[in-house]
């Protein structure tokens, strides 16, 4: 699957990002309310109030350090 499109994203979302290691224990996207943090597998929302959705997406890019994008 490809990464999920913008115009799927819950309206508090404004990041979007791949971790490494998910539910389908494979990469997976990640729709975040605050802009995450880097970790070794992965991206988190350090806040104390950031919202996070995993999405069902399996994605391809191996690299998932250079998805995190923000919102269009």
């Amino acid at each position: 699957m490809s990464k999920p499109d913008w115009n799927e994203a819950p309206e508090w979302a404004q990041w979007l990002g791949q971790d490494e290691v998910g539910e389908h224990r494979d990469h997976y996207w990640v729709w975040f309310e605050n802009e995450p943090s880097q970790m070794s597998n992965g991206w988190i929302d350090r806040s104390a109030d950031g919202r996070c959705l995993e999405t069902r997406d399996v994605a391809t890019q191996q690299e998932w350090r250079k998805t995190l994008e923000q919102r269009p």
